[in-house]
């Protein structure tokens, strides 16, 4: 029996989508057929060609974030992690990594094992093949913790729980939450909201959480938010007042970095009191330049921790967590975290051949006859950039109906590309190493709609 994969071949590109034959499952291992699978933000820093990204010379089944069901037992497995029997049909929610147990990072108790995607991070030509999420089944081995899932749980709701939600709580846990602390959540995406939601339970006096899009900082109110700020409403320097009008002048006990952008922690250190705690977790990728100042650290008595990845102990709590959760903050299919684009976006069933990765839902931009995925969007500018030179907001807000914030959007995410800067008005985009074409027609192709010719 075969089943597919989708591989990743390299940065903006179309994954090929591969079949290859089921494994034989080995006495300790499980097989499991996936029954939804997310895209991580990881996944999209990596599929764009930013973060630490994947191994050179290797084709990778990408994707982690999942939950599954047992296809075939390995002959030694009997029970889930907290002993609960196991049969082929029941739900899994798993650990995609694998820690070594010999490295020093083991030897010392900590779950930062530099080996832990060993299987993972491997070809795909190479047995078992089933290596990510992206693909119908993934192979379970020995030593991935493997819960059972609470038959109250959607599929929707555990699939983030293995990276999202465990790594939020691992990271409060580690930087410690006392009765009655303020938190301060930087970036309200799936591990922000995740984090407001638990940090309450904790016992968190206030949390306060920050972001840019108006979405999600509605969201995070029913995750539990005590105040919400929009921080391209609210210049930095008001910003803080707020955080220390809220504390009684001293600041933050705890401030969490979800939004993986290397500012944010020089912002964050100033938003904690003396003696305050701080934890990173959003900022994978090294080498990213902070004007951070130590003195501030130093002077203030802080404690600065990353987080990367989780303990053993932290699934099944993370599990208990959303079966209590499940009812007071509603989760369900129909709360999934919003993505910043415009009120006409739906969800619609996968077609790979639009969508580079395998989940089980995509977000389109409605477009007349047509629609197009933000990537899609982001890829048809951005080559229309590299042939013609230049393109104004105004070309584009007409063309796919954009607004402002979305306009705003598309301009970050093309800078962040490196080759795209925008003029000293903020109204036309460049594509640096091009020669500039003043006031130029140009056309966009689609396979959905007329071409047509904007200025």
């Amino acid at each position: 029996m075969n089943a597919k994969v989708a591989v990743f071949t390299g940065p903006r590109q179309a994954m090929d989508i591969r079949e290859y034959p089921l494994p034989e499952v080995g006495p300790d291992d499980i097989l499991v057929k996936v029954r939804c699978a997310n895209i991580c933000g990881s996944d999209l820093h990596i599929w764009r060609g930013h973060g630490p990204g994947f191994p050179k010379n290797m084709a990778i089944v990408p994707g982690h974030e999942m939950v599954g069901e047992v296809f075939r037992l390995g002959k030694n497995v009997r029970t889930d992690c907290l002993g609960q029997s196991l049969q082929e049909g029941d739900r899994l929610a798993y650990a995609y990594f694998v820690p070594c147990g010999t490295c020093p990072a083991c030897l010392h108790g900590s779950s930062a094992c530099p080996h832990r995607y060993r299987h993972w991070m491997n070809d795909v030509s190479d047995p078992p093949h089933f290596r990510g999420a992206y693909g119908e089944y993934y192979y379970l081995r020995k030593g991935q913790i493997i819960c059972k899932v609470p038959p109250e749980l959607s599929d929707a709701v555990v699939s983030p729980v293995n990276c999202a939600l465990c790594e939020a709580l691992c990271g409060l846990d580690q930087i410690g939450i006392r009765l009655g602390d303020t938190v301060v959540i930087q970036g309200v995406g799936g591990l922000g909201l995740y984090a407001t939601a638990i940090a309450k339970d904790m016992g968190a006096g206030q949390v306060i959480v920050f972001d840019k899009f108006p979405e999600r900082l509605e969201l995070a109110k029913a995750f539990g938010a005590d105040l919400t700020v929009n921080i391209e409403q609210i210049p930095e320097k008001q910003r803080r007042e707020l955080v220390f009008e809220r504390t009684r002048g001293q600041g933050a006990d705890v401030v969490a970095e979800f939004v993986g952008v290397p500012q944010a922690v020089e912002e964050g250190t100033r938003l904690l009191r003396q003696a305050g705690r701080y934890f990173w977790v959003g900022n994978i990728t090294p080498g990213q330049p902070s004007n951070l100042d130590p003195g501030t650290v130093v002077r203030g008595g802080q404690t600065i921790r990353g987080v990367i990845v989780y303990a053993p102990w932290v699934l099944p709590r993370a599990l208990d967590f959303l079966a209590r959760a499940s009812t007071s903050i509603r989760l369900k299919r129909s709360s999934r975290i919003p993505s910043p684009l415009p009120r006409s976006t739906k969800l619609s069933p996968l077609r790979t051949k639009d969508m580079p990765f395998a989940c089980h839902c995509r977000c389109e931009l409605s477009r007349g006859r047509g629609a197009m995925t933000f990537d899609g969007l982001f890829v048809q500018v951005r080559e229309l950039l590299q042939s013609k030179g230049r393109v104004s907001y105004r070309a584009l807000k007409l063309q796919f109906n954009l607004d402002e914030e979305h306009l705003e959007r598309l301009k970050d995410e093309l800078i962040e590309a490196e080759r795209v800067a925008a003029d000293e008005d903020g109204r036309v985009l460049v594509w640096v190493e091009a020669t500039p074409v003043s006031n130029s027609e140009f056309q966009v192709p689609s396979s959905t709609q007329p071409r047509t010719v904007i200025k």
